[in-house]
């Protein structure tokens, strides 16, 4: 299988489809890939698997792995309000919010707040003042709406003050450093890890992004990477920072009993709103248990699940053949990722079938 993958993803660069790629597969509780190909952006030093690169929302799944850890040490429950401990957060419409609505995607609260700067966006404290001062889009728990960038700081300042110490310092303590990934996940580079980050393209054949006076600085997310104050500063939601290795150990870690089975059942189970269909369209964004993404057959959803980032990034487990996966490439694909489906294919995992 090493070799087999390796060849993807050799192929991947020497085509011009990657400037450079890691994958790292897990199956039964053993390392069975760990390969990586190709160059780092923009200063062309080759990939090795101390690479980070962002990874975007491929980061939720452990910033949720560190919520559901808070659960189980009886810290708070998923049914609890935002406005137990986040008062000030509590009001104009955001009274019900609750745990369980902010990690399946039902608060709401997906529409980013006004934002400028890169300094703006990485000062924690604004960005959650600016977050309780808004109203929701709809009435919190009726509806899905994927909260693409704002999950930074609906599940990160909940979980800060449940826990009583910053987001970035309770993931490392509760999932990074027992898992002993502190080294390949990151929520904001200090300046030695920052040497170490590959930046992105848009992959060959990719519409080039268009990119007006008025285009938030933010977008498109690739762009957002490149400030420095971005990548150091703690967006838990969509600027994580790893290597394969990092997400592929993670979910390997689920496998093996890192999160209780009755807590792993639940957060893997499909939540939505009540009396609402199921959407399976491409594109829904709407197919969430807690926190994690629920892919596999459309019979058994959920029997894999993870959580891919923004132009092809992934990481996932598959509950059936115990199997962990992670990807981490430079190339932004948008849709299904080309490099993504031959391995998932080779691999004969049926990762995503919506």
């Amino acid at each position: 299988m090493q070799d087999k993958i390796r060849k993807i993803v050799d192929d991947a660069v020497a085509s011009g489809l990657e400037h450079g790629v890691q994958c790292v597969v897990w199956r039964d509780g053993k390392k069975i890939v760990d390969v990586c190909a190709g160059t780092r952006l923009p200063d062309g030093k080759p990939v090795t698997p101390e690479t980070l690169f962002p990874v975007f929302s491929a980061g939720k799944g452990i910033v949720s792995t560190s919520l559901h850890k808070l659960v189980e040490l009886g810290k708070c429950r998923y049914d609890q309000l935002y406005s137990s401990v986040w008062p000030e957060f509590g009001k104009d419409g955001k009274e019900s919010i609750t745990l369980e609505y902010a990690m399946s995607h039902r608060t709401g609260m997906h529409l980013m707040p006004k934002t400028d700067t890169p300094e703006e966006l990485a000062d924690w404290d604004r960005m959650c003042k600016e977050l309780a001062a808004m109203k929701p889009a709809f009435e919190p728990g009726t509806q899905t709406a994927y909260q693409a960038v704002t999950y930074s700081w609906m599940a990160g300042e909940f979980a800060a003050r449940v826990a009583g110490c910053s987001f970035r310092e309770w993931v490392r303590r509760s999932v990074l450093e027992p898992l002993g990934i502190e080294k390949d996940v990151y929520f904001g580079v200090d300046d030695a890890a920052d040497e170490r980050v590959s930046l992105l393209a848009r992959g060959a054949g990719e519409v080039p992004a268009e990119i007006t006076e008025d285009t938030p600085f933010y977008l498109p997310l690739e762009r957002m990477m490149t400030y420095p104050q971005v990548r150091k500063c703690c967006l838990p939601g969509a600027g994580a920072l790893a290597t394969a290795n990092g997400l592929a150990k993670h979910y390997q870690g689920l496998l093996d009993g890192f999160l209780s089975e009755e807590t792993l059942k639940r957060a893997t189970t499909l939540n939505i709103p009540p009396g609402t269909e199921l959407d399976l369209n491409p594109g829904s964004w709407a197919v969430f248990g807690l926190g994690y993404g629920l892919f596999g057959p459309r019979n058994d959803l959920g029997s894999v699940f993870g959580h891919n980032g923004y132009g092809g990034s992934t990481g996932f487990a598959d509950r059936n053949t115990r199997t962990a996966f992670a990807l981490a490439k430079t190339d932004i694909h948008m849709g299904d990722d080309p490099t993504r489906r031959k391995i998932c294919n080779l691999l004969g995992i049926d990762y995503k079938n919506w």
